[in-house]
């Protein structure tokens, strides 16, 4: 319980985009609402996200179509590799997205291996349109222990199965992991009471105040 001071060392951050689903979208209002008091929080980063985006989705579906989960850019929806290009930034903070993909799969060891060919094939495309780019990875949060159910598809096990599994692709292609789950877990390696602000939910998993001035410190 604490709130972020200024840190110098926000710069860092200035031409970069941090891209994701619902929880990156919660991590942008905070960012926004944060820089009411301190215009310098976290650069002069940008964000590319919306609610119920994921990997899937960025590769299948198409501008036009009424479901259509890409974010917005400058007015018009765009997938991740057009929102990059368009941006010209330095930096892409890519957050995994396995909260909404792993389930639409037939079980959850197809959804780990389908996501994680649907981001790497995604990183290629993004270092094939500009090879200077930096991409760093931001891996993916837990479930809170009520909506950690081993039958389902999407569990605690297969979350930490993909984030293993991108961690070792990182590790094998010099990229940079940012492990900001292992902050926010109990004893039981789920999402703390205490980070969740949506208990009791379907799917309790997105994050509240304290956990992304967790988030904010880890990046720094």
């Amino acid at each position: 319980n604490y709130e972020l001071s200024a840190d110098v060392n926000d710069v860092y951050f200035n031409n970069s985009v941090f891209v994701g689903n619902s929880i990156m979208l919660h991590y942008k209002n905070y960012i926004t609402s944060g820089r009411n008091s301190n215009n310098s929080l976290l650069g002069n980063a940008s964000f590319f996200a919306a609610a119920s985006f994921s990997f899937y989705n960025n590769k299948n579906q198409k501008a036009d179509q009424p479901d259509c989960a890409w974010p917005v850019y400058r007015g018009e929806k765009l997938n991740i590799t057009s929102a990059v290009s368009q941006m010209g930034v330095d930096t892409v903070y890519l957050s995994l997205m396995a909260l909404n993909d792993i389930a639409m799969y037939k079980d959850g060891i197809t959804g780990v291996n389908e996501t994680y060919n649907l981001l790497t094939a995604l990183i290629d495309e993004l270092k094939q349109q500009n090879s200077d780019l930096s991409i760093v990875i931001i891996g993916n949060t837990y479930l809170h222990s009520s909506s950690n159910k081993m039958t389902n598809k999407l569990n605690n096990g297969s979350i930490h199965t993909f984030n293993t599994r991108v961690l070792d692709y990182c590790n094998q292609n010099g990229m940079d992991f940012i492990d900001v789950a292992y902050a926010l877990i109990d004893d039981s390696g789920c999402l703390g009471t205490e980070f969740c602000s949506d208990v009791g939910s379907s799917v309790a998993c997105h994050l509240n105040k304290y956990a992304f001035n967790a988030w904010t410190e880890l990046l720094r």
